[in-house]
C-alpha cells in the first residue's frame, strides 16, 4: 500500500488513464457509427440518412479514500469445554449391549451363513473337492501372514517367534535354566 502522497499521485494517475481510455472509446464509437451509415446508404440508396447519434454523458468515476487504520473483528472470549459427567447404569449397559455384544452376535451370524452356504455347495456339487482343498490353503495362509504381521509391529523376525512361542517353558523368563539367553 503507497505511503502518505503517493496513494492521491497514483489515483490522480490512474483518473487520467481513465479519460483517456474514454476519449479513445468514444472516437471509435463515432468512427463505427458513420461507417455503419455509408454502408447503409449504399445497401438502401433512396432510405432517409439516420439522425447523428446522441451523445451521452460520460460517467465519473471516484475512487474511496484508503481506511485510516484496519478494522479487527472482536475477538470472544474462548468458552470453557463441556463438563463430563460419570457414565449412568443406563449407558455403560447400551456401551455393552452395543459395542461388546452386538458385533459379537453378528460375527457369529456371518460365520453360520457362510458354513451353510458351503455345506450347500458341497451336497449340490457346486463346490469340487480341489475347491475346497485351494480355499483351506488360502485359509491358512491368510492366518500366518496375519500372525506374522502382529510378530513384525513388536520387532520380532520369524526365528525368534519360534522360539519364544514353543521353548517359552524351558526359557529363563520361565525360570527355566536350558535355554541360553537370547542376546
Amino acid at each position: 500500500m503507497p505511503q502518505g502522497g503517493s496513494w492521491k499521485w497514483e489515483s490522480s494517475m490512474t483518473e487520467e488513464r481513465l479519460s483517456n481510455v474514454e476519449s479513445r472509446l468514444n472516437a471509435l464509437e463515432q468512427i463505427v457509427q458513420s461507417v455503419d451509415q455509408r454502408l447503409r446508404r449504399l445497401e438502401n440508396p433512396h432510405a432517409k440518412p439516420a439522425p447523428p447519434p446522441v451523445q451521452r454523458p460520460t460517467p465519473t468515476f471516484e475512487l474511496p479514500n484508503p481506511p485510516e487504520a484496519p478494522i479487527v473483528a472482536p475477538v470472544a472470549p474462548p468458552t470453557p469445554p463441556p463438563q463430563r459427567t460419570p457414565p449412568s447404569s443406563q449407558t455403560a449397559a447400551e456401551y455393552k449391549i452395543g459395542a461388546q455384544i452386538l458385533p459379537r452376535v453378528g460375527a457369529l451370524l456371518l460365520l453360520l451363513g457362510v458354513g451353510y452356504l458351503v455345506s450347500l455347495g458341497l451336497s449340490n456339487g457346486w463346490i469340487t473337492p480341489a475347491m475346497l482343498f485351494g480355499g483351506a490353503v488360502a485359509l491358512c495362509l491368510a492366518f500366518i501372514g496375519r500372525w506374522s504381521m502382529e510378530e513384525g509391529r513388536e520387532g520380532r523376525i520369524w526365528p525368534g517367534t519360534y522360539r519364544d512361542r514353543i521353548m517359552w517353558p524351558l526359557s529363563d523368563d520361565c525360570g527355566g535354566p536350558y535355554l541360553p539367553k537370547a542376546v
